[in-house]
C-alpha cells in the first residue's frame, strides 16, 4: 500500500490534519509500520473510519476486529503459519469451497494465486488495519507483534473508535507453560513416511484439470519427475556462511533447497539467492494468461513496488516476445523499443549494456522468466550452463509443489 497516497486521502477526507499525516510519515521508517496504525497509536482517527478509508483506497472489502477475533481453527489450519507470515494474511471464513481471507495487501493477485493452489478454494481478499492483522496472526498461529504494534494492542489500552473491550494479545509471541516431566516414558513419534522416489513416478502424468488451471492460471499441467521433501536442508538463502563458491556446488545447494519448497515465494527465493553473485540486478516475472507481470526483484536501484507494477502483454513486442516464440532464451542487448523501456523502469530506469533472460518452462508452457544484468559490466561472465540447469530444476519443483498441493486436497 503507498504510504503516502493512503496519508493524502486521510487528510482529504478530513481524518488527518496535513501537519500530523507529515509527520507520521516521517516516522515510518522509523517506526517499520504502515501509516494506519501510527494513526491510532495518536488517536488522531477511529478504527472504524480508518477502516473504511482502506477499504475506498484499495478497492476492497474490509474485515473489521469483531470478525478477526474468533478464527475457527478448522479455517486457520487451510494456511501454513510461514505462508500467512509471509504473505500478511489470515483466513477468517469459510463458506462452502470460499476462503475469505485478512490481507494486508487485498490487491495482490498473485498472492490469491498461491492460496488458491494451497487451498484449493476460490480465496476472496479482504483489506484490515495492520494492528488487527497482526492482532490475527498472533490469535492464530502464535506470531510474534512487532514492538510498535504491541503498544497498540495492549490490554491497558482502549482501542481507537470507543470500544471498551480490551485486546488481548501479547507483544511478542506467547512462552509456553512449563509442565513437569511425565511418569512414564514419552510415546515415540510416529515414523515419517519417506519421499516418493522419482523412479517410482517417472511414467505417471500429473493429470490437472482446466478447472484448478484456472484457479492458478500461472501454472500448466507437467510430469513429476524429481523428489519433493517436506523436510530437510533450510534454503539457499539460510546456508551457513560457509556457502560453496563455484557454481556448481551452489547448484547443488538450489537443487536441496528446491526439493522442499512450501510456497511459490520459495522457488524465487532460490533463483535470486544463486544469481546474487553473478547479477546485479535481478528479477522474477511471472507469465499470466495474457501478459508478463513483474514478480519478485532485487539489486542495485531495484524497487519492489516499481517491479510488481511491470504488465506487458504477451502479443506485443518486447524482450520476452522471442522467447515467448521459441527462443531458448536471451542473452545480448535490450533492444529499444516501448515495452523494453516499461521493464527498464521497472528495474529502477537504469538501461543495461547486455542482459539475460531465461524462461521456466513446465512442458511446452513458460510459468516464469529469470531475468537478470550486471548495468554497465555486462553478462559475459555469467555461468549460463549452470543457470540453465537451474531453471530446468525450478521447472520440477513447480511440478511437484503443484502435485503435494493436490494430494492434500484430495
Amino acid at each position: 500500500m503507498d504510504q503516502g497516497a493512503f496519508a493524502e486521502l486521510l487528510v482529504r477526507e478530513g481524518l488527518v490534519e496535513r501537519s500530523a499525516a507529515d509527520r507520521l510519515l516521517g516516522s515510518l521508517p522509523i517506526a517499520g509500520c504502515r501509516i494506519d496504525s501510527m494513526v491510532l497509536l495518536a488517536d488522531l482517527a477511529s478504527e472504524d473510519s480508518l477502516l473504511d478509508a482502506i477499504g475506498r483506497f484499495t478497492n476492497s472489502r474490509t474485515a473489521s476486529r469483531g470478525e478477526l477475533r474468533h478464527l475457527p481453527q478448522s479455517v486457520t489450519r487451510l494456511i501454513p503459519r510461514r505462508v500467512a507470515e509471509r504473505f500478511g494474511v489470515v483466513p477468517f471464513r469459510l463458506e462452502g469451497k470460499r476462503l475469505s481471507v485478512a490481507a494486508l495487501d487485498p490487491s495482490d493477485l498473485l498472492v490469491e494465486d498461491e492460496l488458491r493452489l494451497l487451498t484449493g478454494c476460490t480465496v476472496s481478499s479482504y483489506a484490515a488495519l495492520e494492528p488487527r492483522v497482526f492482532e490475527a496472526l498472533a490469535q492464530a498461529y502464535g506470531s510474534p507483534v512487532p514492538p510498535v504494534l504491541g503498544k497498540l494492542l495492549r490490554p491497558s489500552r482502549r482501542p481507537a473508535g470507543g470500544s471498551s473491550t480490551a485486546a488481548r494479545v501479547p507483544a511478542s509471541a506467547p512462552v509456553a507453560e512449563k509442565t513437569p516431566p511425565p511418569s512414564h516414558p514419552p510415546t515415540p513419534p510416529a515414523p515419517v513416511a519417506e519421499p516418493v522416489k522419482a523412479a517410482a513416478m517417472k511414467d505417471q502424468p500429473l493429470e490437472l484439470s482446466d478447472e484448478e488451471l484456472g484457479m492458478f492460471p500461472t501454472l500448466a499441467h507437467g510430469e513429476e519427475e524429481g523428489t519433493a521433501s517436506e523436510t530437510g536442508a533450510p534454503p539457499l538463502a539460510q546456508q551457513p556462511p560457509s556457502e560453496p563458491a563455484s557454481p556448481e556446488d551452489r547448484l547443488d545447494a538450489a537443487a536441496s533447497a528446491l526439493q522442499q519448497v512450501e510456497m511459490r515465494d520459495d522457488i524465487g527465493d532460490v533463483l535470486l539467492e544463486f544469481c546474487a553473485p553473478y547479477l546485479r540486478r535481478r528479477a522474477l516475472f511471472i507469465v499470466r494468461k495474457t501478459s508478463v507481470v513483474g514478480w519478485r526483484g532485487e539489486g542495485e536501484g531495484v524497487e519492489p513496488e516499481l517491479l510488481r507494477a511491470v504488465d506487458i502483454p504477451v502479443d506485443e513486442v518486447s524482450l520476452f516476445h522471442p522467447v515467448l516464440h521459441g527462443a531458448e532464451f536471451w542473452l545480448g542487448s535490450l533492444p529499444p523499443m516501448p515495452r523494453n523501456t516499461e521493464l527498464i523502469m521497472g528495474l529502477g530506469g537504469d538501461r543495461p549494456t547486455d542482459c539475460l533472460l531465461l524462461p521456466v518452462r513446465m512442458r511446452s508452457r513458460i510459468v516464469c522468466f529469470l531475468y537478470g544484468d550486471n548495468l554497465t559490466a555486462g553478462v559475459g561472465q555469467v555461468p549460463l550452463v549452470q543457470l540453465r540447469r537451474l531453471v530446468a530444476k525450478a521447472a520440477l519443483a513447480f511440478e511437484a509443489y503443484i502435485l503435494r498441493n493436490k494430494i492434500r486436497q484430495i
